[in-house]
This record gives structure tokens, sequence and C-alpha cells, in this order.
């Protein structure tokens, strides 16, 4: 999922959860892949 899907499910805004998804990925929680100029986790 990109931020974009993950925001809408969640309702939030998607430099918040892009926030969240940088704390969860520099713990080693979430992995990410870019595709071009998307990232999915």
């Amino acid at each position: 999922m990109n931020v974009g899907q993950i925001s809408s499910k969640f309702r939030l805004s998607r430099p918040s959860i892009s926030h969240h998804l940088k704390v969860l990925k520099d713990a080693g929680v979430v992995r990410s892949e870019k595709s071009g100029q998307e990232i999915f986790y």
C-alpha cells in the first residue's frame, strides 16, 4: 500500500501517515519498496 491508500483507510493526513511510517521503518517494524515515484509499505 502507498501513503495515499493507507491515509484513506485510517482517515489521517498523508503527512501524518508518512511521519509514522518513517518511525516504524527506522525501528525495523515495516519495510518499504520504491516503484517510480511511489513508495509502497
